[in-house]
């Protein structure tokens, strides 16, 4: 099982990352949903308030902070 797909936009020349199988994740402080949800609350420590969440895919650019659930990644892309 995969929780994100990372894709490259060719009309726009930019990585994108969109939600897939989870509740949200989060790209530079905001959350991103594949949910119809308007009020989303993960389900570890990281963030115990309710979140309404973006619908649709996170623009990502080099030094992006990318939240999944409770582990942290950091983009690095050199295009």
């Amino acid at each position: 099982a995969h929780h994100a797909d990372l894709v490259f936009n060719r009309v726009r020349r930019r990585f994108e990352l969109s939600p897939v199988g989870v509740e949200c994740i989060c790209v530079d402080g905001v959350f991103y949903s594949e949910s119809e949800s308007t009020q989303l609350r993960t389900n570890c420590a990281c963030s115990l308030l309710p979140i309404t969440p973006m619908r649709g895919t996170a623009p990502l650019k080099h030094g992006s902070i990318i939240n999944i659930g409770c582990i942290r990644l950091i983009f690095a892309s050199l295009f």
